[in-house]
């Protein structure tokens, strides 16, 4: 909700936000909202993405960058949704947060999205390492998206956050 806010809101801040949040009576209310909306951003696009920011956060791998561009000497040019960087910071794994809505049909033929999405990658391999997609079903069995960026190559760089993986079945079902 903090991501939608901040997009939807160019004078929101997420110092606004965590200054409201301290007026909250609740200690407890407060405690567990901090670090949602002190990582909140206005650059995750869908609620997919901010899920699966948090996700990724939760099972101990580094912040991503978010809508990283590149451009291709062809001239196209491509966002990611996410991108992590080797330590010397060259691009290194791509990570795409993917509904299924893009390929239902709904926005046009699916196997044109399909072939579209497999030109976009073949462009972006210039660029990085590999690149991971991942769906919502992904994101809330947190196993599969944990070995699919490990796959990618990325390692968890700090423990994961138990407590918060446990209760995210329950809240995304």
């Amino acid at each position: 909700m903090a991501d939608a806010a901040l997009r939807l809101d160019p004078g929101l801040t997420t110092d606004i936000l965590c200054g409201v949040n301290e007026t909250r009576r609740s200690s407890r209310g407060r405690n567990l909202a901090r670090g949602p909306l002190q990582r909140a951003s206005a650059l995750a696009e869908t609620p997919l993405e901010s899920v699966s920011r948090a996700v990724i956060g939760w099972l101990g791998f580094a912040d991503p960058e978010q809508q990283v561009d590149f451009r291709h000497a062809g001239g196209e040019r491509d966002r990611a949704d996410f991108l992590w960087r080797s330590t010397d910071g060259r691009p290194t794994v791509i990570g795409e947060a993917d509904g299924e809505i893009k390929y239902d049909g709904r926005f046009g033929d699916p196997v044109t999205a399909m072939r579209d999405q497999r030109q976009r990658d073949r462009r972006l391999q210039h660029h990085v390492r590999s690149i991971a997609h991942w769906c919502w079903a992904d994101v809330i069995e947190y196993d599969s998206l944990r070995t699919i960026l490990r796959r990618a190559g990325l390692q968890p760089t700090e423990p994961e956050h138990g407590s918060q993986l446990a209760t995210l079945r329950r809240a995304l079902s």
